[in-house]
């Protein structure tokens, strides 16, 4: 094994293997990921928050728009259908309006 040709016991050759691959890797020296500094991080979850906050925006804003063209036409909806219902109560009450005003002057004359 390579700890007993290094003279090491395995947990000191796992220890020193370990410190070395680490120290490399921190400073970028052994061809791996590059470390990443807290601001950098910090700089491109803000960036895709804001991504985010901006759609979610854009989707409400969508959905309101929805909502209130919805609202006007059930409004629409509702005006339209109380002038026919009162359309409708003026010419079933018309005759019997026509009917009263005769009698009432037969009775006059």
């Amino acid at each position: 094994m390579a700890a007993e040709r290094q003279g090491m016991t395995v947990g000191a050759f796992m220890l020193e293997t370990l410190r070395e691959r680490a120290t490399g890797t921190l400073k970028g020296e052994d061809g791996g990921i590059p470390p990443t500094r807290p601001g950098e991080v910090a700089d491109v979850l803000g960036a895709r928050l804001a991504e985010v906050v901006e759609q979610i925006e854009w989707r409400q804003a969508e959905a309101l728009a929805r909502l209130e063209l919805r609202r006007s036409d059930e409004l629409a909806a509702a005006l339209a259908a109380e002038r026919t219902e009162k359309a409708e109560l003026t010419q079933v009450r018309k005759p019997v309006l026509v009917r009263l005003i005769e009698a009432l002057r037969r009775r006059k004359a």
